[in-house]
């Protein structure tokens, strides 16, 4: 594609400029007016270069250098200055309000396009920069195997979510998975199996989650989902989802390694669940950091009691404002984990002094249509 130079041509060197660049390698497009150049400028196509004929360094001229140079924010888009030979203040007033560089009339054609075109080099080497540093920014916080975010984003991420959770008196969920007997799966298929397997885990997590909530692969078999604004039923119930989902779909078709003659096999994992929640509108003392060890510990803590209890089971941490279970002297898991659930987000609408919602309402439940949810 050639680059885009828009000329904001307001006298008739502008115009002879232009009609110069119409016959180089470039796509010319003219403004008579700022009002139609910042129209062009902030359009679906902007331009890579912006000559501006300049008069006199007025206000209005220099807040529409500034506007286009806002606009161009964070890509640069260089804004040469035409002005007269002898117009030194106007020069420096358009160079201190963000113009890069200016373009004398007496100039020869030549030399003209030779300048627009060096500029033109500085901006497409920006832009590669920019967008290799983009590259290296989204590889610092991927996990190269999943896909997903990795253990360092999703550190600073929760850090961060707390504080907004905080600041807001919004809850905050996290969802701790681990596969089970993944180890297996490594010493019966072979690690490239197992990868392939954690891949398929992170295709079918990614898209059972909404846009806001954040998913990233802690290490091995281990993954994390934050889930802003979302309470303890909630995040039962997109745990159980995924539980579900995990379990009935074969992650892949491999061959025993000890076996290489034998037809493939369809390998199946389960995964187990450990949730904590921070409860919406509590006051705490500590900092963002350490809320965030002590929801980490609880999820963990919710994922070694799902491991313990037989696996393929999703635990909820005792947590920060969720009241015992309504049921005197019952464990949790003695309770219907659909009606645990429920509770769960009976309790919390009771807590608000709302109307405690209908079997139809949006409050998050287990599925009828589900396999038998494993609560504890």
């Amino acid at each position: 594609m050639n680059p885009r130079i828009l000329v904001i041509q307001t006298s008739p060197r502008a115009s002879g400029l232009a009609d110069l660049l119409a016959s180089s390698p470039y796509e010319v497009t003219r403004a008579a007016t700022q009002a139609a150049a910042l129209r062009q400028a902030f359009g679906d196509a902007p331009p890579d270069l912006v000559l501006l004929d300049v008069d006199r360094a007025d206000a209005q001229v220099l807040e529409l250098i500034r506007l286009l140079k806002a606009r161009s924010q964070p890509r640069f888009v260089p804004v040469l200055v035409l002005s007269a030979e002898g117009a030194l203040e106007t020069r420096v007033a358009a160079l201190r309000a963000g113009a890069d560089d200016f373009l004398r009339p007496t100039l020869h054609p030549a030399e003209t396009l030779a300048r627009i075109a060096a500029m033109l080099r500085i901006q497409a080497s920006q832009d590669r920069l920019q967008e290799a540093t983009a590259a290296l920014v989204e590889l610092s916080v991927t996990d190269h195997l999943t896909g997903l975010y990795n253990r360092r984003h999703f550190q600073e991420r929760l850090t961060q979510e707390l504080s907004r959770a905080r600041r807001y008196g919004s809850p905050l969920s996290l969802l701790l998975m681990d596969l089970d007997h993944f180890k297996h799966v490594n010493d019966r298929f072979g690690h490239q199996a197992g990868d392939v397997a954690l891949r398929q885990t992170a295709a079918l997590v990614r898209p059972a989650l909404r846009t806001l909530d954040l998913c990233a692969r802690l290490g091995g078999e281990e993954f994390a989902v934050i889930m802003p604004t979302t309470d303890g039923a909630g995040a039962l119930t997109v745990a159980e989802r995924l539980r579900h989902a995990i379990a009935a779909a074969p992650l892949l078709t491999a061959t025993e390694i000890m076996k290489p003659g034998v037809n493939p096999v369809e390998v199946r994992i389960t995964a187990s669940f450990g949730v904590s929640c921070l409860a919406g509108g509590s006051s705490r003392s500590g900092t963002a950091g350490s809320e965030a060890d002590e929801l980490l510990r609880a999820a963990d803590a919710a994922l070694y009691r799902a491991k313990r209890q037989g696996r393929n089971a999703t635990c909820l941490s005792p947590v920060e404002q969720l009241p015992a279970p309504v049921h005197a002297g019952a464990p949790p898991q003695q309770i219907g984990p659909i009606h645990y659930a429920r509770e769960l987000a009976l309790r919390s609408v009771t807590q608000s002094g709302a109307s405690p919602p209908s079997s139809d309402s949006g409050t998050p439940s287990a599925s009828k249509g589900e396999l038998a949810p494993a609560l504890c």
